[in-house]
């Protein structure tokens, strides 16, 4: 709603595009079977999965970057001029600037050399800090603004308010795949033992995840959906596990007390094994976290955020994917870390590393880049059967221990660019302390 007569502006507008349509998916399996001996089996196979149709919200008023004037672009004009304010000079003059601001001698400009180091002056913040939407939304509000209305939110005449803060669209145009190799293994009482093992290698490929219970996302790229394809949030590239179930053949009757205490037991366990799940180093860009890195989001709405914008690589990755202990910091980067755990034994090179997306210079700035600490976990079932000495009668020994070596997975660390001091850290554990339940079943 817009507002009017003094009442204030509706907050973010969420609509269902007309040609919403449930998401589809082609999938394909083959796999190759092998019966080794009677109690051993193998398979190995394939698992394909294409997604299309999948739901993904769309910022309707995202910045048009595409848009020309003087034979350029914004979004290379915005690439050229982030450049040289960041290094601390003057831009030189860039054609749209001079085009859509109406030149020196309009009102916006007058004073400065050219309208783009009016544009760089008035608006430094803004662009260091990558935040285009905010820049966009000065330049539109600049007397000498020649493009007229172009964003939903805009007033529809001079004096007037706000159409509202954001209008996403409800869309089904995400699309993503998942492909993965699998072999596994079975042995089928073997002298007591039965056992199914796997071992899983896959990637997961999109635009983005979400449910139709989310509301304020919208996509990285509104106007080049391929610019979010990336790593999914659920991808996990290694996984192993072996599920086990041993019961020793010995003193099966359970004659005479020996029999009693040594027969009758079930041994349960199950390991499970995989690589760091996916997370991405993000940055502020003043007003919001990951949001306007294409102009996908108005910051004047305080709820909607982009999925996942990336702070792309400035040189090769060293950090690797393990915790490490006692580590202080240096330079202002890993220094507030009172527990003293991070990602990085040096932080501050490694968040040298990266950097903020910049529109018109980078292209593919989604999905998740980087991978949390490797995790493993043991969980254990114990089994008890005694039979009593009169027929008919008998009891049964429980015990479940969930990690029952109290193996700690520590969790996802901070990567915030634009927050040095904190970058690296790690203050919570991904996993459960160890947990034991014990029970007891009489029968008669």
């Amino acid at each position: 709603l817009p507002g009017v007569g003094g009442n204030a502006g509706a907050a973010d507008v969420t609509a269902l595009d007309p040609k919403y349509r449930p998401e589809r998916t082609d999938n394909l399996t083959v796999s190759l079977q092998r019966q080794i001996n009677r109690t051993v089996s193998m398979e190995v196979g394939y698992i394909g999965r294409i997604i299309r149709d999948e739901m993904l919200p769309i910022n309707l008023d995202s910045v048009p970057y595409m848009t020309t004037l003087g034979g350029q672009t914004f979004a290379n004009a915005y690439a050229q001029t982030y450049f040289a304010v960041a290094a601390g000079g003057t831009p030189a003059a860039q054609p749209f600037f001079e085009t859509a601001l109406g030149g020196t001698s309009g009102a916006y400009c007058a004073g400065f050399a050219s309208c783009t180091a009016a544009v760089a002056s008035k608006n430094a913040t803004a662009i260091k800090n990558t935040a285009v939407s905010d820049l966009w939304t000065a330049l539109y509000k600049a007397p000498g603004w020649t493009l007229g209305r172009s964003l939903v939110a805009q007033p529809l005449a001079t004096g007037q308010p706000s159409q509202g803060y954001t209008y996403l669209l409800n869309t089904a145009l995400g699309f993503g795949n998942y492909n993965a190799l699998f072999i596994t293994h079975h042995i089928r009482d073997f002298h007591g033992i039965t056992a199914t093992s796997n071992f899983t290698w896959g990637r997961a490929l999109g635009t983005g995840t979400t449910s139709q219970a989310t509301s304020s996302n919208t996509a990285l790229d509104n106007y080049n959906l391929q610019n979010n394809y990336g790593l999914q949030s659920y991808d996990v590239k290694f996984v192993y596990n072996i599920a086990m179930y041993y019961s020793p053949k010995v003193f099966q009757g359970q004659k005479g007390v020996v029999g009693k205490v040594l027969g009758g037991w079930t041994i349960s366990p199950l390991f499970t094994a995989q690589s760091g799940n996916p997370f991405v180093p993000g940055y502020s860009e003043g007003g919001c976290t990951n949001c306007q890195a294409f102009g996908e989001v108005s910051t004047t709405s305080s709820a909607t955020t982009a999925f996942s914008t990336n702070a792309p690589a400035a040189a090769p990755y060293t950090g690797g994917s393990s915790a490490n202990y006692n580590v202080a910091g240096s330079g202002g980067v890993g220094t507030t870390n009172p527990a003293g755990v991070n990602m990085f034994a040096d932080p501050a090179s490694v968040l040298a590393e990266f950097r903020k997306c910049i529109l018109g210079f980078d292209g593919n700035c989604g999905g998740m880049a980087m991978r949390t600490v490797p995790r493993w976990n043991v969980d254990l079932g114990v089994h008890k059967t005694v039979a009593m000495f009169r027929e008919g009668m008998g009891a049964d020994f429980s015990f479940q221990f969930t990690n029952v070596l109290n193996h700690v997975v520590m969790g996802t660390p901070t990567m915030t660019v634009t927050s040095p001091s904190t970058f690296g850290r790690i203050t919570g554990q991904a996993n459960t302390p160890r947990n034991m339940e014990f029970g007891l079943r009489l029968h008669f």
